[in-house]
């Protein structure tokens, strides 16, 4: 594999497929300093405490109903029970790429599962949007054709599959674990290619060069949340970034070592760029479905 390239962990969603292809990187080249995570070690009796709550009220639940039976009632028509379902639960076309650009997520969809992910969000103003755009045009100069990204992240969790009544306590896990964390700077400026581990889709970022050891603080905290309710972990070889662009395919041979540095002097030069390029971490965003749950850090 060519320098500037690595492979990660694909998505499991299609609503968030652009996203959730960033969860997390594995280098291929040597260990480097983002690479000297240690595990989340994990007590066992603490990480089935969210878990047990859960059971101990399906007990009770199930406790009542054998006291009140339902006495002969019919079960509603599925007709009838679809109409109160959640709107995030609706099924979708998961499987069919043509409706996604191409992608196709890694596990089917299943009604009370919510594909959940947790990332530090970039709002870039209309010079950053600048800067994107000359980038793709010095790729289309050399024929290659990528989409921008919608949003802008760098993602701090693999995409997991979280049931519906485990999100309020997992927020609050969350919440618990990182509201003691103090806010700062990251700055994201070298340029790098990554490829999802089907090496079905090609993704153009920009690495973090400083607060990488802040970002794996983040994670270590989130590693434990994920812990106590049984969940992955992030990679231990993670390649913290925020991805620019992204097209279908494996790619990663056309973007030689002259493209990359091409690519890098663009970045490089374009006016201001320290400042587009620093992202201040002010709160965190835990996705859920479509939903957006801010987890803010703490302001020193």
């Amino acid at each position: 594999m060519l320098p500037g390239l690595v492979s990660y962990s694909s998505s499991s969603s299609s609503d968030e497929d652009e996203a959730e292809d960033q969860a997390g990187l594995v280098y291929s080249g040597r260990p480097g300093p983002v690479e000297a995570r240690r595990d989340v070690g994990m007590n066992p009796p603490q990480a089935a405490r969210p878990l047990e709550r859960l059971a101990r009220r399906a007990g009770t639940a199930r406790e009542l109903q054998g006291r009140h039976p339902a006495g002969g009632r019919l079960p509603l028509p599925e007709s009838v029970r679809s109409m109160f379902a959640d709107e995030d639960e609706k099924p979708d076309d998961a499987e069919d790429g043509s409706q996604h650009g191409g992608r196709l997520r890694s596990f089917a969809h299943e009604r009370g599962n919510w594909a959940t992910y947790v990332y530090l969000p970039y709002s870039g103003d209309s010079d950053f949007d600048e800067l994107v755009d000359l980038v793709l045009r010095r790729l289309c100069d050399v024929g290659l054709r990528m989409s921008k990204q919608e949003d802008f992240h760098i993602s701090l969790s693999q995409t997991v599959v979280l049931r519906y009544h485990w999100i309020n306590l997992f927020l609050q896990t969350l919440r618990e674990r990182l509201g003691s964390y103090h806010r700062f700077n990251c700055f994201t400026n070298k340029v790098k290619v990554y490829t999802n581990q089907e090496r079905t889709r090609t993704f153009l970022g920009l690495e973090a060069t400083r607060g990488q050891q802040d970002l794996l603080g983040l994670v270590t905290e989130i590693d434990g949340a994920m812990q106590e309710f049984q969940l992955q972990t992030f990679f231990k070889d993670t390649s913290f970034h925020m991805s620019l662009a992204w097209c279908v395919g494996d790619l990663s041979d056309r973007f030689n070592q002259d493209l990359i540095n091409q690519l890098q002097d663009v970045v490089d030069e374009f006016e201001d760029s320290p400042r587009l390029l620093r992202i201040h971490a002010e709160q965190l965003v835990c996705k859920t479905g479509h939903k957006l749950h801010p987890v803010p850090l703490r302001d020193t």
